[in-house]
Formats: C-alpha cells, structure tokens, sequence
C-alpha cells in the first residue's frame, strides 16, 4: 500500500492510496472481484506485490499527474523510505520533470 498525504491548508489538504497487489491484471476479473474494487483507488499489479522499479515509475506518474492537477506548477516536496526502487534513474527522472523534489528517509537500524 502507497498512502500520500498532504496536511496543507482548507483546499491543498489532500490524500490518496494506491494498492499494490500480487499477480497481474487480466482485464477481466471475476463479478465478486469486481464488485469489491473500488474505482477511486488506483491499484498496480507486481508478481510478489512489491514496488519494484517499474511499480515505482507508475507510482511516480500517478503522483507527478495527480500533483500538477491539485497544487499546478509549484513545486512538491515528498518524503520516501529508503527503497532501492525510489533511487532508480527513471523514477529520479519523472519526479524531477513533474517538480517533485523528493527526500529519502535513513534507514533504521532496527
């Protein structure tokens, strides 16, 4: 699960979740399961349900678009876990185009 919040003010507040879910998208799902998902929450599909880097890029165009559509052309400041698939180039690539400034977070040393 991908959770995105913005604690701005009165209208800038904002927030989303994106699922990332095991197996892939066959385009035709069973009416139950259909039935279940909501539209609103976009979802990836990953072999084992991990953001690697191609699920990192998606997730990287989903918040650049959603991004430019709340807030326009000021740039965004957003905080990442220290996740290998965070510092591939292409990911680095889409945030920076779409003004996101992002930090990585050190790990913990637990």
């Amino acid at each position: 699960m991908d959770v995105v919040l913005n604690t701005g003010d009165g209208d800038k507040r904002d927030g989303c979740v994106t699922l990332i879910c095991k197996g892939a998208f066959v385009g035709r799902r069973k009416t139950v399961e259909k039935l279940a998902w909501d539209e609103r929450v976009p979802m990836h599909f990953q072999k084992n349900a991990w953001v690697d880097s191609e699920v990192a890029c998606a997730l990287a165009k989903d918040f650049v678009r959603r991004v430019r559509i709340k807030h326009g052309d000021f740039w965004v400041l957003l905080y990442l876990d220290n996740l290998s698939a965070h510092c591939n180039a292409e990911v680095k690539r889409i945030h920076w185009e779409g003004k996101v400034c992002f930090m990585l977070l050190t790990p913990s040393n637990h």
